[in-house]
């Protein structure tokens, strides 16, 4: 092999290869990136199926703080938002145990946002959107005597 065709495959390798890098973004879903999370204390909106009292809620303050309550214990940790990208960190539980259905959905609040790296904001509601574009559930302002 001279070394015209080495060179010449050999940039056409890092052509094609740079041309493969797959795009981070890609599964960022379409909507809009949330205007403010502080202030408003969020509750996960349930299904008809989901047995509800109180349903499991979070706020986030202006200092990258989450706090709530996730189902039967308490949830806190840490957040940042960066237009729709969400990261969650450091969260947290108190350890108490409740009734079955209580901690089930407590199960299903914590997988949400574990799973959660996408919010979007559409009127009063936000989407929580994993890593791959799917839905994974909504908050809504926390409304008393509400779980929907």
């Amino acid at each position: 092999m001279t070394i015209k065709t080495l060179a010449a495959a050999l940039s056409c390798s890092l052509l094609l290869g740079a041309c493969a890098v797959p795009q981070h973004n890609s599964a960022e879903p379409a909507g809009n990136a949330p205007q403010s999370l502080a202030n408003t204390p969020w509750m996960l909106v349930l299904s008809e199926k989901d047995e509800c009292e109180i349903p499991p809620s979070i706020a986030f303050s202006d200092a990258g703080r989450v706090s709530g309550m996730a189902g039967c214990n308490n949830v806190m940790g840490g957040y940042t938002l960066e237009g729709k990208k969400l990261t969650l960190s450091q969260l947290a539980t108190t350890m108490k145990m409740c009734g079955p259905a209580f901690m089930a959905v407590e199960s299903k609040f914590l997988n949400i946002l574990n799973d959660t790296v996408y919010m979007t904001q559409e009127g009063e509601r936000l989407t929580l959107w994993d890593k791959d574009g799917k839905t994974l559930g909504e908050l809504a302002p926390e409304s008393a005597g509400s779980c929907q």
